[in-house]
């Protein structure tokens, strides 16, 4: 229910246009991941566990799934005073920028194992790792905005995440919390029998027109961040990204295994060096 007070709010709230819009606090999380994801843990820290990458999700899957990764060394996940899965980014025009969303993070998986510590580790350069688990193009360029002209990175890699993704702040005064649009939404909405919020969400944000219309805007945007700090950008088709073979899963069995990161590390080079 918008009030009198939220329409006198919006009519005289000039902050956006005097470039003063957001507080130190909503600023300092714009340029984080979702500290939802954090259970009240302090940054930086390191997790044992990440969403979708839990111990009753491991526990559902086969009991081969389930040895192999038991008799496997834990996975740590170190976060950064963002939260972000890599070292605190600073300026470093020897380092790659990785955008992207779960794949890119490295949801069940080792660190070392990751395509993005692959490809980085392989070239000598340091790994700033701006994944999203469930992220979209929206959270991509969200961070980059933000991350790229103090980082200066000299080769962003974008692994474009489904067109089909967005994300939306959900606490307006703080500005922490980030809510992630995709097919799962619907799905939650369809099970808590919320059908005006169903619809609500296939017809506003999951609509053809909308996305098409969002995915531009954002690979618009990127290229012109990429350009103006001076960084090669080479953008990942997701879907061609989602034909390389996933011969083993990680451990959460619905992220891929150390194969296809391999697989994808590989091809990254190849157009690096290109």
């Amino acid at each position: 229910m918008i009030t009198k007070e939220d329409l006198d709010r919006l009519r005289t709230y000039k902050g956006i246009k005097n470039g003063v819009a957001l507080s130190d606090d909503q600023k300092h999380s714009v340029k984080c991941i979702n500290l939802q994801y954090l259970n009240g843990k302090n940054l930086p820290c390191t997790l044992d566990w990440y969403p979708s990458d839990t111990q009753d999700r491991l526990n559902s899957q086969s009991k081969e799934h389930r040895e192999y990764w038991n008799n496997q060394p834990p996975i740590k996940y170190d976060l950064n005073s963002y939260g972000h899965r890599c070292e605190e980014i600073v300026e470093n025009t020897d380092s790659i920028m990785f955008l992207g969303c779960s794949m890119t993070f490295g949801v069940g998986m080792h660190k070392e194992k990751t395509w993005p510590a692959i490809v980085a580790n392989t070239l000598g350069k340091a790994e700033y790792n701006l994944g999203v688990p469930a992220g979209s193009m929206d959270s991509a360029y969200r961070l980059y905005k933000e991350w790229q002209p103090i980082a200066k990175s000299s080769v962003t890699i974008l692994a474009v995440p489904p067109h089909y993704r967005s994300e939306k702040i959900i606490d307006q005064e703080v500005g922490t919390f980030y809510q992630n649009i995709g097919q799962w939404s619907i799905a939650d909405d369809i099970r808590e029998n919320n059908t005006d919020r169903a619809s609500r969400h296939l017809s506003e944000e999951l609509n053809d027109t909308s996305m098409y219309i969002s995915f531009n805007k954002n690979t618009d945007a990127i290229k012109t961040v990429a350009e103006e700090t001076g960084s090669k950008l080479i953008m990942i088709d997701y879907i061609k990204l989602g034909k390389i073979v996933r011969a083993e899963m990680g451990r959460d069995g619905c992220h891929p295994g150390k194969s296809w990161h391999k697989n994808v590390a590989e091809n990254v080079l190849k157009l690096i060096g290109k």
